[in-house]
């Protein structure tokens, strides 16, 4: 009877196992620059600033992103949000839900340009008294790391 009963230590060993080996892939599958602390990354080669300023413009008009430049290096870009944000990140406010991204470019050398972003929800859009903007996570990097990379590719 003792031979057909699993040994917990060993299931334990296994899971574990299982889990530093998911989490590994999941960490390695990244193209973000390791030194970005921002929701998404990439690191472009080779094009000038102002080439790299002209593309970032275009792949988020093409994503239906209004911008907004409000410094030297710095981009804003908002939309309006869907259903399901204003049910996730809305209150009882009409105006619904905007998506705002901040896009941040760097000079690293004279051949790379860091692009970096961080993205917001943002409620009470455009109520100077009111506006809130509630930090995206790690959990949608995904979606904001594939415009920037649709950026990258562009300049290829």
């Amino acid at each position: 009877m003792r031979d057909k009963l699993p040994n917990t230590r060993s299931v334990g060993n296994r899971l574990f196992a299982f889990l530093l080996l998911a989490f590994c892939l999941v960490g390695c599958h990244s193209n973000q620059p390791k030194a970005s602390s921002r929701l998404a990354a990439v690191i472009i080669k080779n094009s000038s600033m102002s080439q790299v300023e002209d593309v970032t413009r275009a792949v988020f008009s093409d994503n239906e992103y209004l911008g907004l430049r409000p410094r030297e290096g710095q981009f804003i870009f908002e939309k309006k949000g869907t259903g399901m944000n204003t049910l996730a990140y809305g209150d009882w406010s009409t105006k619904g839900v905007w998506v705002r991204v901040k896009v941040y470019l760097r000079e690293l050398s004279p051949t790379e340009i860091l692009v970096e972003c961080d993205a917001y929800m943002v409620g009470e859009h455009g109520d100077a008294h009111f506006e809130e903007e509630h930090k995206l996570t790690r959990m949608h990097h995904g979606t904001y790391q594939k415009l920037l990379e649709e950026i990258q590719k562009r300049l290829k």
